[in-house]
């Protein structure tokens, strides 16, 4: 408990700031998962965006680097709160914040075979390669993603 309220003391303001925003944005997610239909939801998540300008290569790293912060008061924010901030609402959060940030997430949805379960399905955001939200997914077989899109 002691190192958690250290590592609290130690947070730079963006950090503190990226927390605020996660949390009001998966607090948002919750809501619109909680009233909308799955068809709206990924039809959402699936909207390409158009018109955002390409990040000059002098930005990528300060880009990258806002990315993995995302990523992880998003994960930070998701494990404090009191609801359920499932693989999905974190990704509706991740996708309006970037979104509102002129960035193109990059909606995947997967399943795989278990054999305690028999089935097992979970959904991730990318952007610009680096994942933002519920992580990278890769033992999962694709079924929705950027080159589902392009069918």
């Amino acid at each position: 408990m002691a190192n958690k309220f250290r590592k609290v003391l130690t947070l730079s303001l963006s950090e503190w700031a990226e927390l605020i925003i996660s949390a009001e944005a998966l607090f948002e997610a919750r809501i619109i998962f909680a009233n909308q239909p799955a068809k709206t939801l990924l039809a959402r998540l699936k909207k390409p965006v158009s018109g955002f300008p390409e990040e000059s290569g002098a930005r990528d790293q300060a880009v990258d680097d806002q990315l993995v912060r995302l990523e992880w008061a998003l994960s930070v924010a998701a494990r404090i709160l009191p609801w359920r901030t499932d693989c999905l609402i974190r990704c509706i959060a991740a996708d309006k914040i970037l979104r509102r940030r002129n960035l193109e997430p990059h909606f995947y949805l997967g399943v795989t075979q278990q054999t305690d379960t028999g089935f097992g399905a979970h959904a991730w955001i990318r952007c610009r390669g680096i994942s933002v939200a519920g992580g990278e997914g890769k033992e999962f077989e694709v079924l929705i993603g950027p080159e589902e899109l392009k069918r």
